[in-house]
């Protein structure tokens, strides 16, 4: 028993049997929300930034072109998850880079990745099919 009060509950049942059945089952279209996420990766470090967005949003509502397309209150932060150390160290994916006219795992052996970034390939690799 969560200790309601009662004429107050009696009135909100007699409310709700008086709503006609076709009210009730009428498809009610929900007016278009012009909202637009700010993702940004957490950081435990990071300011709040919905009290930013907060204080500068006048500029935003300065511009009667900004005003249109970004209403008051339709930016909001949402926070993605960053890459933990087994996600860098170990990815759950496996690619399927071609060798020539082999694919790799049909090509034995060490092969370069030919990323530029790569300094392990460019400049220690040694590419051979045996050991």
């Amino acid at each position: 028993m969560q200790n309601y009060n009662a004429v107050l509950v009696d009135a909100q049942f007699e409310k709700a049997f008086n709503i006609e059945r076709s009210e009730l089952l009428r498809k009610r279209i929900e007016p278009n929300k012009n909202v637009l996420p700010l993702v940004l990766d957490y950081n435990p470090l990071l300011p709040d930034i919905q009290k930013i967005i907060k204080k500068h949003a006048h500029l935003l509502q300065s511009s009667l072109e900004l005003a249109e397309i970004l209403p008051s209150k339709s930016i909001f932060p949402a926070y993605r998850r960053t890459k933990n150390l087994k996600e860098l160290l170990a990815p759950s994916r496996f690619s399927s880079k071609t060798i020539g006219d082999q694919n790799q795992e049909e090509a034995k052996g060490c092969f370069k990745c030919n990323k530029k970034r790569c300094d392990l390939c460019q400049h220690y690799l040694i590419q051979d099919t045996k050991f």
